[in-house]
């Protein structure tokens, strides 16, 4: 499936964006749920971090990490799924292209 634009060629096979587009999809889903389940992990045992001298100076360094970490790792399912669905429409929209110019192709009477 090919369209020629302005001389040039784009080319996209479908099948193959389509089915990268699913899989990015539920690698983003898997990371959500695999997340969730270590996260739940670690703010259980938090409680045990101490309050020794190791723990004084580790900890305020571990509190911030994880501040910044937490927002990040929930944003990797959605941003997964927004650029799958990105993909999906950059499929789709090249497929409705493809097939319009096919149409009039036909409908000039070169086919």
């Amino acid at each position: 499936m090919g369209i020629n634009i302005g001389g040039g060629r784009l080319e996209m096979d479908t099948h193959v964006v389509g089915a990268a587009m699913t899989e990015l999809r539920s690698a983003g889903e898997a990371f959500k749920s695999a997340w969730a389940t270590a996260d739940a992990a670690i703010r259980a045992n938090e409680w045990g971090l101490g309050s020794d001298d190791l723990a004084q100076q580790f900890v305020p360094n571990y509190q911030a990490s994880a501040e910044a970490l937490r927002p990040c790792a929930e944003g990797i399912e959605p941003t997964c799924t927004a650029y799958a669905d990105g993909g999906d429409l950059a499929v789709k929209d090249y497929c409705d292209v493809n097939e319009r110019l096919a149409a009039q192709i036909r409908g000039a009477g070169v086919v």
